[in-house]
């Protein structure tokens, strides 16, 4: 018998079974239960429902469409039940399993490396996977155990644990010739280089204690990758905008009594994830690494 098909929340859970597996011949053999048991209980869910949920032919099974919505719910519910069952059999033994991890290709590169190398160090029987990426990964549909993230994100239903932050400066490489600015102004309508994509904001914020200057600037490259911006800026003798953590070699830092707006840097997970001890503890390891960057960063 399936283990998640009993109770008040069964029926939902079984209508999942029914889906994944094709049809109620499947789903009987899959979870143990009786073809006609199976129906009696779907047809009760449709009625408390007040909707169809499947449409039923001699040849095929589909969801109608109030059937897609509450499946997608009660998939993550069924999702949900088995992370809880996970985690009650990992806290019984040492963390254990396969791990799944995104994070942008520079920050991760840069500051998660050795972290993730530690890690797998010190906990030998999980397995890790790892992908750089740009793009705005959930993991409640990305099938992702931990997102790291740059910026706030927006509608997602994951749980949200903060890191700390990260903050660009302004940076000229060794062959800048031009005049070095001594107020944000300065660089209005200026050609910049840095990390950025299509559509963003045209301004740069600088704050100098209660002092704060918007300076709009234009954008002749802005890429998901340092490398990129390094080159073009020192090709073109031009000005960059570049993570603090990014500081190549001969370019030196303008404006260094002004700060950019930090942003902060979270870690999402899928509610009922975050307590699997390999989650909970590779979550600890990335906190403790944004809070010895902070202090480094601070000096």
């Amino acid at each position: 018998m399936d283990e998640y098909i009993d109770g008040q929340l069964g029926d939902l859970a079984l209508l999942v079974r029914v889906v994944e597996s094709g049809g109620f011949t499947a789903a009987s053999r899959r979870t143990g239960t009786p073809q006609s048991t199976i129906s009696r209980r779907i047809a009760a869910l449709e009625r408390r429902l007040g909707q169809t949920l499947l449409s039923r032919t001699t040849r095929r099974l589909e969801l109608t469409e109030p059937g897609q919505r509450v499946f997608d719910h009660a998939k993550q519910m069924l999702a949900h039940a088995e992370a809880a069952q996970g985690a009650m059999a990992e806290l019984l033994s040492d963390p254990s399993g396969l791990l799944r991890v995104t994070a942008p290709l520079v920050l991760g590169q840069a500051l998660l490396t050795e972290t993730i190398s530690r890690f797998l160090a010190d906990h030998p029987a999980i397995r890790l996977t790892l992908e750089w990426t740009a793009r705005a990964i959930d993991p409640v549909e990305d099938a992702v155990d931990v997102a790291i993230r740059v910026g706030k994100p927006r509608d997602s239903a994951a749980m949200m644990v903060t890191l700390g932050s990260v903050r660009s400066c302004l940076y000229a490489p060794g062959n800048w010739a031009g005049p070095v600015p001594r107020h944000p102004d300065e660089l209005a309508g200026h050609p910049v280089f840095g990390l950025g994509r299509a559509g963003a904001s045209d301004s740069l914020r600088f704050v100098r204690g209660r002092e704060r200057a918007d300076v709009a600037v234009t954008w002749r490259l802005q890429a998901n990758d340092t490398g990129p911006v390094i080159a073009a800026a020192e090709a073109c003798a031009g000005l960059a905008v570049l993570p603090s953590f990014v500081i190549p070699t001969g370019w030196s830092r303008l404006l260094a009594d002004w700060q950019m707006t930090p942003m902060p840097v979270n870690a999402l997970t899928a509610r009922g994830r975050g307590s699997l001890p390999r989650v909970r503890l590779f979550l600890q390891a990335l906190q403790e690494t944004f809070a010895n960057f902070s202090k480094q960063d601070a000096r």
